[in-house]
C-alpha cells in the first residue's frame, strides 16, 4: 500500500485558509462590554455575548473578549450555550480571555456545552423534512428538486444527503454522506450549489435552518449549520463538552486553551481547522464523527485529568463515516485511562490518518489502536510515527471486522509499543492491512479467521504466532526481527 499522502486539494485550502471568508483586517471590532458583558465572574455574561455575535454576524465582524484578571476569580461567566454564527470571529488575547460556563446543576453534558457552533447529529437529521433530489450529470453543482416548492433561495445553507441508510441503525444512519452546502442560485425546480456533489444514488435535500432553540429535551425542530467562523486566543472552560453537538464547514479554531470533558468534537465538520490546541479533559480528547470531512486537527497536547467511570469511551475516536480526517503533531498523556476500550479507534472510516504523536496510556486495559467496526467499512486509513506506553493493554494493534463490517486496505507504519508483557501484540483480521517498521511488545501475534492478504513486514514482534485461520498465507511476515 503507498504512503497515505493528502491531494493539494485536501490540504492546501486548510493550510492557507481559503476557505475562510472575509478579513481580520477589514472586519469590525466588537468590545463585548459595550453589549453589557462584565467579566468580573459573578454576573451572567451569556446574553451580553450572544447580542455580540449577532450583531457581528451582520457584517462579518470580530467579537473581542478582553483578558480577564483571572487571578482575583474573574472571567466572562456564561450559564448556558452560545450559537457561534456564521462569519463571525470570537477572539480573545490568550488565557486570561476565559469563558466559563460554571453552571453545575445539569444531567447532561451538552447541556453544558461553552460554544455551540451548531445542532446535528445523523438521529437529529433524520428529523428534518428532506426533499427528493436529483443530481443533473454526474460530478456536478446542479440539482432538480422533486415536487418544486419555495424552500430554496440563493444563499441559503443546504444539506445534501445520499439515502444508503444502515440497516443496523436505520435511526442514526451513519454511513449516509452530507454535504454542507451553499446555493447560488434557485429557480424553476432546480437549485445550484457551491460545490461538485461527489456521491451518487438517491439524493435529498433539504434547507438548514438558521437557529435550534436550546432545549433540555425533545425533539429538535430544526437544525443550525455555522460556516466560515473562526475562535482565536481564548481560555474556554466547560462542566461538559465545549462544542456540543455540532455541525460547521470552513471554521478554524487556534490558539485555544480548553478546559472541558471533551476536548476536539466534531459532528459533520467539514473542511475545518483545530490548530494550536492545549487540552485538559476527562472523557474524550478528539472525536471527529458523522461525516467530517477534510479536516485538520494539528498542534495538540492534551492531558486526561480523571478517568469517569462511565461512559465507555477511547482517547481519539475517528468513526461514523469520517473521510479525509487528520490529526498530527501531538501529545497526549492518558495514564488516567483505565477503560478496556481501544485508546485509539478508527470505526467506520476512510483515509484518515494519525500522524507524528505520542500517546501515554500506562493504565488502559484494551486495545492501543483498533481498527473495527458493524455493518460499514473502515479502509484506507494510516497510523505512522506515533508511539504509546502502556503497561496494561490487552492488545497493541487490532485489524478487527465484527458483524458485516469491512476492515480492509489500513497502513500502520512506523509505530512503537512499549511496555505489553502478557498481551497480544496485534490481532490481525480482514483484507490487506499492513503493519511496516514498527516496533511492538507483547508475547504473541494473533491471526484471526478470515484474515486474507495482509503484511507484518520490516519489525520488531513476539516470535510466537496463533493463527485462527485456515490459510497459512493469511498474513506474510517479511524481513521482520523476533523477541
Amino acid at each position: 500500500m503507498p504512503p497515505f499522502v493528502p491531494t493539494r486539494r485536501q490540504i492546501l485550502p486548510l493550510a492557507t485558509g481559503a476557505l475562510f471568508a472575509g478579513s481580520a483586517a477589514q472586519a469590525a471590532t466588537l468590545d463585548v462590554r459595550a453589549f453589557g458583558a462584565q467579566g468580573d465572574g459573578r454576573h451572567d455574561d451569556t446574553d451580553a455575548i450572544q447580542r455580540a455575535i449577532e450583531q457581528a454576524s451582520v457584517a462579518r465582524g470580530i467579537v473581542w473578549l478582553p483578558p480577564c484578571d483571572t487571578s482575583q476569580g474573574k472571567y466572562w461567566r456564561l450559564t448556558r450555550p452560545l450559537f457561534l454564527r456564521s462569519n463571525v470571529t470570537i477572539a480573545g488575547e490568550g488565557p486570561n480571555s476565559l469563558l466559563y460556563n460554571d453552571r453545575r446543576e445539569s444531567t447532561t453534558f451538552m447541556d453544558q456545552a461553552v460554544i455551540l457552533p451548531g445542532n446535528y447529529h445523523p438521529e437529529f437529521l433524520n428529523t428534518i423534512e428532506f426533499d427528493r433530489a436529483r443530481l443533473i450529470g454526474p460530478g456536478t453543482n446542479t440539482l432538480e428538486i422533486a415536487n418544486p416548492n419555495k424552500r430554496y433561495a440563493a444563499n441559503q445553507t443546504v444539506f445534501v444527503r445520499s439515502q444508503d441508510y444502515d440497516p443496523a441503525r436505520p435511526t442514526v444512519s451513519i454511513s449516509s454522506f452530507t454535504l454542507i452546502c451553499r446555493v447560488l442560485a434557485a429557480h424553476s425546480g432546480k437549485i445550484l450549489v457551491d460545490r461538485p456533489i461527489v456521491f451518487g444514488g438517491p439524493l435529498v435535500v433539504a434547507p438548514a435552518d438558521g437557529q435550534v432553540a436550546w432545549r433540555r429535551i425533545g425533539d429538535p425542530s430544526r437544525c443550525f449549520v455555522c460556516i466560515d467562523a473562526k475562535l482565536e486566543n481564548l481560555s474556554i472552560r466547560s462542566n461538559g463538552f465545549w462544542t456540543g453537538d455540532t455541525a460547521a464547514r470552513g471554521c478554524r479554531f487556534t490558539n485555544l486553551f480548553i478546559e472541558s470533558r471533551v476536548g476536539i468534537y466534531g459532528n459533520l465538520f467539514q473542511e475545518c481547522v483545530w490548530k494550536n490546541i492545549d487540552l485538559t479533559f476527562d472523557r474524550l480528547a478528539i472525536e471527529l464523527a458523522c461525516n467530517s470531512t477534510d479536516v485538520l486537527v494539528e498542534n495538540l497536547k492534551a492531558k486526561m485529568s480523571r478517568d469517569l467511570e462511565s461512559p465507555t469511551h477511547q482517547i481519539i475516536a475517528i468513526q461514523e463515516s469520517a473521510r479525509r480526517c487528520m490529526v498530527r503533531n501531538f501529545f497526549v498523556d492518558a495514564d488516567a485511562f483505565t477503560k478496556t476500550a481501544p485508546v485509539v479507534r478508527f470505526g467506520p472510516s476512510s483515509h484518515c490518518a494519525l500522524l507524528d504523536g505520542k500517546i501515554l496510556c500506562k493504565q488502559a486495559r484494551g486495545a492501543m489502536i483498533s481498527f473495527d467496526t458493524g455493518v460499514a467499512r473502515v479502509e484506507h486509513n494510516q497510523v505512522r510515527n506515533v508511539s504509546f506506553h502502556g503497561n496494561s493493554a490487552a492488545t497493541g494493534i487490532a485489524f478487527e471486522p465484527r458483524l458485516q463490517g469491512d476492515v480492509s486496505d489500513n497502513h500502520v507504519d512506523q509505530v512503537r509499543i512499549e511496555g505489553l508483557a502478557t498481551a497480544e501484540a496485534a490481532r490481525i483480521g480482514g483484507s490487506n492491512n499492513i503493519i511496516s517498521n514498527s516496533y511492538l511488545t507483547g508475547d504473541r501475534l494473533v491471526v484471526l479467521s478470515g484474515a486474507a492478504n495482509c503484511i507484518v513486514k520490516g519489525s520488531a514482534i513476539p516470535n510466537k504466532v496463533v493463527n485462527s485461520s485456515s490459510d497459512s498465507e493469511a498474513v506474510k511476515f517479511l524481513g521482520n526481527q523476533t523477541h
